[in-house]
């Protein structure tokens, strides 16, 4: 269940009991070229406030910025904002944001990973995907289904 928070925008939800801060695309949601939406962090702080404790970040890729540069920014950001969370999930959706090659999206979603487990650790690190929307991205790839 989504609850909206008075705001429709994704950077002000509650799921399931859990705080959520989504950074969003700046293709579908309006932000300055591929940089943290900066209400992120307050959302956070908002949602601890308010009791939650196990707090997640969604970050939707931008396949034109390199993986590494975009995951390095965001979890800086939130670091710069002296904000923590416990897990980053790369939300995979939206085909017509992709490379129709499903090998390259492949190849460069394995870069996000990688990155993010660099700086996060492998348990802080997540997916978050419809059946719908991985196969179309992905060609249905299980290399992904430890995460």
């Amino acid at each position: 269940m989504v609850r909206d928070r008075g705001d429709a925008s994704p950077d002000h939800q509650v799921r399931d009991g859990h705080g959520v801060a989504a950074v969003p695309d700046p293709g579908r949601h309006g932000a300055a070229g591929g940089h943290v939406v900066t209400t992120a962090p307050q959302t956070v702080r908002n949602a601890l406030a308010a009791g939650f404790e196990d707090i997640s970040i969604y970050h939707f890729p931008d396949t034109a910025i390199a993986p590494d540069v975009q995951i390095h920014e965001t979890v800086r950001y939130f670091a710069s904002e002296n904000v923590s969370f416990n897990t980053l999930f790369l939300d995979i959706e939206g085909p017509e944001y992709w490379n129709k090659s499903c090998s390259v999206n492949v190849a460069f979603l394995h870069g996000m990973v990688a990155a993010a487990r660099s700086l996060l650790g492998p348990e802080r690190v997540g997916i978050y995907a419809s059946e719908s929307q991985w196969k179309p991205i992905m060609c249905g790839d299980a290399t992904f289904s430890s995460i």
